[in-house]
Protein backbone atom coordinates (compact mmCIF):
# COMPACT_ATOMS: atom_id res chain seq x y z
CA UNK A 1 0.00 0.00 0.00
CA UNK A 2 1.24 3.50 -0.83
CA UNK A 3 1.90 5.42 2.37
CA UNK A 4 0.23 8.84 2.44
CA UNK A 5 -0.15 11.48 5.10
CA UNK A 6 -3.73 10.41 5.64
CA UNK A 7 -3.20 6.67 6.00
CA UNK A 8 -0.15 7.04 8.24
CA UNK A 9 -2.54 8.16 10.96
CA UNK A 10 -5.10 5.46 10.17
CA UNK A 11 -7.73 7.21 8.06
CA UNK A 12 -7.45 8.05 4.39
CA UNK A 13 -9.37 9.44 1.46
CA UNK A 14 -8.30 8.90 -2.14
CA UNK A 15 -8.98 12.51 -3.15
CA UNK A 16 -6.78 14.00 -0.42
CA UNK A 17 -3.73 11.70 -0.51
CA UNK A 18 -0.27 13.12 -0.68
CA UNK A 19 2.77 10.99 -0.98
CA UNK A 20 4.73 10.82 2.26
CA UNK A 21 7.90 10.18 0.27
CA UNK A 22 7.81 13.67 -1.27
CA UNK A 23 7.51 15.28 2.13
CA UNK A 24 10.25 13.03 3.48
CA UNK A 25 12.57 14.12 0.68
CA UNK A 26 11.80 17.76 1.43
CA UNK A 27 12.32 17.54 5.20
CA UNK A 28 15.34 15.28 4.93
CA UNK A 29 17.38 18.18 3.60
CA UNK A 30 18.99 19.21 6.89
CA UNK A 31 21.45 21.50 5.13
CA UNK A 32 18.62 23.56 3.68
CA UNK A 33 16.90 23.72 7.06
CA UNK A 34 20.11 24.87 8.73
CA UNK A 35 20.63 27.51 6.05
CA UNK A 36 17.14 28.86 6.68
CA UNK A 37 17.82 28.95 10.43
CA UNK A 38 21.13 30.72 9.79
CA UNK A 39 19.36 33.27 7.60
CA UNK A 40 16.72 33.84 10.27
CA UNK A 41 19.42 34.34 12.89
CA UNK A 42 21.31 36.76 10.64
CA UNK A 43 18.14 38.76 10.02
CA UNK A 44 17.41 38.88 13.76
CA UNK A 45 20.96 40.04 14.54
CA UNK A 46 20.76 42.65 11.80
CA UNK A 47 17.43 43.92 13.16
CA UNK A 48 18.82 44.14 16.72
CA UNK A 49 21.93 45.95 15.53
CA UNK A 50 19.88 48.42 13.50
CA UNK A 51 17.71 49.10 16.56
CA UNK A 52 20.87 49.79 18.60
CA UNK A 53 22.06 52.20 15.92
CA UNK A 54 18.75 54.06 15.97
CA UNK A 55 18.80 54.23 19.77
CA UNK A 56 22.41 55.45 19.63
CA UNK A 57 21.45 58.28 17.28
CA UNK A 58 19.09 59.57 19.96
CA UNK A 59 21.82 59.33 22.61
CA UNK A 60 24.25 61.22 20.39
CA UNK A 61 21.74 63.99 19.68
CA UNK A 62 21.00 64.46 23.38
CA UNK A 63 24.66 64.41 24.39
CA UNK A 64 25.67 66.88 21.66
CA UNK A 65 22.90 69.22 22.80
CA UNK A 66 24.12 68.83 26.38
CA UNK A 67 27.71 69.68 25.40
CA UNK A 68 26.54 72.68 23.36
CA UNK A 69 24.44 73.90 26.29
CA UNK A 70 27.35 73.64 28.74
CA UNK A 71 30.02 75.21 26.50
CA UNK A 72 29.88 78.47 28.46
CA UNK A 73 30.66 76.68 31.71
CA UNK A 74 34.17 76.05 32.99
CA UNK A 75 34.56 72.29 32.62
CA UNK A 76 32.84 70.26 29.92
CA UNK A 77 35.56 67.59 29.84
CA UNK A 78 33.34 64.80 31.18
CA UNK A 79 30.54 65.69 28.79
CA UNK A 80 32.93 65.63 25.83
CA UNK A 81 34.48 62.35 26.98
CA UNK A 82 31.03 60.78 27.21
CA UNK A 83 30.20 62.11 23.75
CA UNK A 84 33.42 60.61 22.36
CA UNK A 85 32.60 57.25 23.98
CA UNK A 86 29.09 57.33 22.51
CA UNK A 87 30.49 58.15 19.06
CA UNK A 88 32.99 55.27 19.32
CA UNK A 89 30.23 52.87 20.35
CA UNK A 90 28.03 54.08 17.51
CA UNK A 91 30.84 53.46 15.05
CA UNK A 92 31.23 49.90 16.36
CA UNK A 93 27.49 49.27 15.92
CA UNK A 94 27.58 50.58 12.35
CA UNK A 95 30.62 48.45 11.50
CA UNK A 96 28.94 45.37 13.00
CA UNK A 97 25.77 46.05 11.00
CA UNK A 98 27.79 46.40 7.81
CA UNK A 99 29.57 43.08 8.51
CA UNK A 100 26.21 41.38 9.10
CA UNK A 101 24.84 42.81 5.84
CA UNK A 102 27.85 41.54 3.91
CA UNK A 103 27.52 38.12 5.53
CA UNK A 104 23.81 38.00 4.74
CA UNK A 105 24.40 39.05 1.13
CA UNK A 106 27.20 36.50 0.83
CA UNK A 107 25.02 33.75 2.28
CA UNK A 108 22.07 34.61 0.05
CA UNK A 109 24.39 34.48 -2.95
CA UNK A 110 24.90 30.80 -2.15
CA UNK A 111 28.41 30.94 -0.76
CA UNK A 112 29.42 29.35 2.50
CA UNK A 113 30.09 32.46 4.50
CA UNK A 114 32.63 32.70 7.22
CA UNK A 115 33.58 36.06 8.64
CA UNK A 116 37.13 35.66 7.31
CA UNK A 117 36.03 34.71 3.79
CA UNK A 118 33.69 37.65 3.20
CA UNK A 119 35.27 40.18 0.86
CA UNK A 120 35.46 43.71 2.20
CA UNK A 121 33.43 46.43 0.53
CA UNK A 122 35.42 48.18 -2.15
CA UNK A 123 38.05 45.42 -2.29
Amino acid sequence: MLRTWRNIGGSHSRGERRKATNAARFWANDEGKRKMEDLAQLHAKLDRTQAEIEKGIGHLIRQRAHVAHRLGENDVTQSRELLAALEDTQLLHVQHRDRLRRKLDWTLAGNKASSRAIPLAGA
